[in-house]
């Protein structure tokens, strides 16, 4: 609404909500103010001049017909004072005629759509967060090299409930002790996730610094470990000595340099 004059006659349906989220009220009589929020996800100040109009609970659908008043400056809710926001100068609609807009069922569609595709993620987070604390707890927190996450990436396939976790092993006075703290961090790994039973297939790719003959340095993956939920479930964790890392992976790869 840049070069829109004040006084144009504007309809605009959206979703509504409170003016501040922080003294939430459903009742919005005349005079009263809510929030609007269009389909591109624009803001409005709404100021209610609708006598019959008495609810703006939030998501609630309406159509506004009214008179555009200009700019103004929106009220920030308490979370967003300390996420430390500005105030965003919000278009600011005089509302005549306010009606309850009932979704149509393509937009239901779209709305459920989103809300599974959200709480998806959410789930797809909550279980890489927790991955990687098993992780942290097996490798630690920071790699030995360059101070940053020992964690490099974390995938998951839902399709077939395969995980795969590449991270930096830790640096040790040996190429020996060096390989046998590979196969602990492993053995920690596995066994903080043995109770897990979201994913039917985890593998290691275990990355380390690496120079070659002309004195090239990169980091490459220098050990693969692969376990099957069949094997975790046979494994006994009180007992489990880390050495046997190699023998009861259904695929083991170690670089010839060890």
């Amino acid at each position: 609404m840049t070069n829109t004059n004040k006084g144009t006659k504007i309809i605009i349906e959206g979703e509504s909500f409170p003016i501040d989220i922080d003294n939430y009220n459903d009742e919005v009589g005349k005079d009263d103010q809510f929030k609007l929020s269009d389909k591109d996800s624009n803001k409005y100040i709404i100021k209610n001049e609708d006598p019959s109009f008495k609810s703006t609970s939030q998501y609630k659908r309406v159509r506004i017909y009214g008179t555009y008043e200009g700019k103004e400056k929106e009220v920030l809710n308490d979370q967003d004072k300390k996420l430390g926001l500005t105030p965003e100068n919000v278009p600011t609609i005089t509302a005549y005629k306010i009606e309850n807009k009932p979704r149509t069922a393509e937009e239901i569609a779209e709305d459920e759509a989103r809300e599974e595709r959200i709480q998806k993620e959410y789930e797809e987070n909550s279980f890489k967060d927790e991955i990687s604390e098993s992780v942290h707890k097996g490798f630690g927190n920071k790699n030995s090299f360059n101070k940053k996450d020992s964690i490099i990436e974390i995938n998951y396939n839902d399709n077939n409930n395969f995980l795969l976790i590449k991270v930096f092993g830790k640096d040790n006075l040996s190429k020996n002790m060096i390989k046998k703290g590979m196969w602990m961090s492993i053995s920690k790994t596995l066994k903080d996730l043995k109770d897990n039973t979201k994913f039917d297939k985890i593998a290691f790719n275990i990355v380390f610094p690496m120079q070659d003959q002309y004195g090239n340095a990169s980091n490459n993956i220098v050990m693969k470990a692969t376990f099957d939920r069949d094997t975790l479930d046979k494994i006994n964790w009180e007992n489990f000595m880390f050495e046997n890392i190699p023998n009861v992976a259904n695929e083991y790869w170690e670089h010839p340099s060890f």
